[in-house]
């Protein structure tokens, strides 16, 4: 599939941000200003998902630490899901990335979280024995129970706890 994945220009914001509504819960949507804001920060980027035609069909929100990068949003526009735009935009970002790729999935044992965890783990992502409540992204949002995949391989157990960190400290700003 043609696609182009690359920077997000500040102007395509707005887009990406309504993507990001229509596809996650409100309850795991930060606040508009709040994403806005994390662009300045060097170690995140939104990369965009276009397709030959140079629609704007979806993003990833990555997170660049030392040992590995950190997905903390990945959406298709619900109209072009199914087209495998979004198997296609994350194995583009996997073959660009020499560090491994982290990311959460709700831990809710659902239709819908079956067939997330399905997906990346067709594209080669293993799921670890990670789980953790995610703190509020918002005031008045509930927190969410969560679960950590990793490409291309798991883990390691020792290193639990060096991720867990990292992730709740730059991703949610606690100390744990």
């Amino acid at each position: 599939m043609d696609l182009d994945l690359g920077l997000l220009d500040p102007r395509d914001f707005p887009e990406v941000y309504d993507i990001m509504e229509e596809a996650f819960p409100a309850d795991e949507v930060r606040p508009y200003d709040e994403v806005k804001e994390l662009m300045d920060d060097p170690s995140y980027k939104i990369l965009v998902v276009k397709d030959r035609k140079e629609n704007l069909g979806g993003f990833l929100a990555v997170w660049n630490f030392p040992k590995f990068n950190f997905a903390e949003y990945f959406a298709i526009r619900r109209s072009m899901r199914g087209k495998g735009l979004g198997s296609a935009a994350l194995r583009g970002f996997l073959k660009r990335t020499k560090k491994p790729l982290v990311l959460e999935v709700e831990a809710l044992d659902t239709t819908k979280a079956r067939r997330r965890i399905r997906f990346y783990e067709r594209l080669g992502f293993v799921q670890n024995d990670i789980n953790y409540i995610e703190p509020p992204t918002q005031k008045g949002s509930s927190p969410i129970p969560l679960t950590v995949l990793s490409y291309p391989e798991p883990i390691p157990r020792k290193e639990y706890a060096q991720v867990k960190t990292q992730i709740f400290r730059q991703v949610y700003g606690l100390t744990i």
